[in-house]
């Protein structure tokens, strides 16, 4: 599979999910300073968690070098992001006291933001070590800000179309994007 294709994919499943969630937060009675605490461990953790997850890939390719740590890990975060992301929608808010809603979410945004934030880096690297010729590198990553831009109006549409819909705009968007390239 051509990397670009894995950027168009990924970057669309991040898009689909990044930039409407406060709003969502907003329209669930969370305070500016609770949306700005759940949404701000993603880039505190994307700091610290990267480096992490980078030697522990290490590591297993020093064990075994025929092995993909990177790409298996690539995998499984994908999985694990779409299942941290989609289980909010499993509970219903509304049926959460108001005070239990916060604990929650910033709850399901500490793994999430472990799991995903090494996702870019890992697929950095596996695509430069898979280029032959590594110029070519930002013609393969421009497919990750064409999905992202693409992503984001076409989720913005849809839930200015469906309003009621709310975030199983993004929930169906984001299972959509990654079903396209692991379903």
């Amino acid at each position: 599979m051509r990397f670009a294709v894995l950027y168009f994919v990924f970057f669309g499943v991040w898009a689909s999910q990044g930039r409407f969630m406060s709003l969502f937060y907003s329209q669930l009675g969370l305070s500016e300073t609770q949306i700005g605490a759940i949404l701000a461990i993603q880039p505190i953790l994307s700091v610290v968690v990267p480096p992490i997850w980078s030697s522990y890939a290490d590591k297993l390719r020093s064990i075994n070098p025929a092995s993909l740590p990177r790409e298996r890990m690539f995998q499984l975060m994908l999985c694990l992001m779409v299942v941290l992301f989609c289980s909010q929608s499993l509970v219903d808010l509304n049926l959460l006291k108001q005070s239990a809603i916060f604990p929650f979410l910033f709850s399901l945004r500490i793994p999430y933001a472990v799991f995903t934030s090494a996702m870019p880096s890992f697929l950095d690297a596996m695509c430069v070590e898979a280029l032959q010729d590594k110029s070519l590198y930002g013609k393969e990553r421009l497919w990750g800000a064409v999905s992202w831009g693409i992503a984001s109006i076409l989720i913005g549409v849809l839930a200015s179309v469906f309003p009621r819909m709310g975030l199983s705009v993004m929930y169906a968007s984001m299972a959509a994007w990654a079903t396209v390239n692991y379903g």
